[in-house]
């Protein structure tokens, strides 16, 4: 199995300047730099990152491939570009952090040909609960999608998927894929959490706190 992390993106979601979320840094090491370490201590080898122009590729010994980005689109806008690395593959997003027993969790999920990756992620808005009441910040969780792993010809699957969407928004990534086709999904017992806002690398320092004493 090959891996393919997607970390193109421009990060305009979040709030601090940064060319990719992949380069936000955690007790020494970037996101990219953590998910490369975890995935080759337990045998992943093969990995291509996808990441934007001027990204810095020195030291990661890895394959790269340089994508600009259009605005707004997810994922999937990169992945059509580059269908033919996906074989047998693990694509995982470039902003998700997890621990070393959540990936082992993954690798030994069982599943026939696709199995998407799936977690909580939360979210805030402003609410009132009536007219009279100020707006207050409330939170939300859902799922989101993570990652995907294909074998037994499933990468087809997803190549097929992908290469016929019309559009690439942000509505349709990973999740508008696993939803739109009613796709196996897998939820760790670990910690996992895409770093999506500058409000959640808090949460992911606390829950990574006993990994690195």
């Amino acid at each position: 199995m090959n891996v393919v992390i997607c970390s193109a993106g421009k990060a305009s979601r979040y709030k601090t300047p940064i060319l990719t979320k992949g380069l936000i840094q955690l007790n020494g090491e970037n996101i990219l730099q953590r998910q490369i370490r975890l995935l080759k201590k337990n045998g992943l080898t093969d990995i291509t990152v996808l990441v934007p122009p001027h990204f810095p590729t020195e030291n990661y010994n890895v394959k790269f491939k340089v994508y600009d980005v259009p605005d707004d689109t997810e994922e999937t806008w990169t992945l059509n570009q580059c269908l033919d690395v996906i074989n047998e593959t693990f694509v995982l997003l470039g902003d998700v952090v997890f621990t070393e027993n959540t990936l082992k969790e993954i690798l030994n999920a069982k599943f026939e040909n696709v199995l998407f990756i799936v977690g909580e992620r939360y979210v805030s808005r402003w609410k009132r609960e009536n007219a009279n009441e100020k707006l207050k910040p409330v939170e939300y969780k859902y799922d989101e999608s993570y990652g995907v792993l294909t074998k037994n010809n499933g990468d087809k699957t997803i190549k097929k998927i992908i290469s016929n969407m019309k559009v690439y928004s942000r509505r349709h990534g990973l999740s508008w894929i696993r939803n739109r086709y009613s796709l196996k999904q897998f939820y760790p017992n670990g910690f996992i959490m895409d770093l999506d806002k500058v409000e959640q690398l808090k949460k992911i320092k606390q829950a990574l706190k006993e990994e690195y004493k």
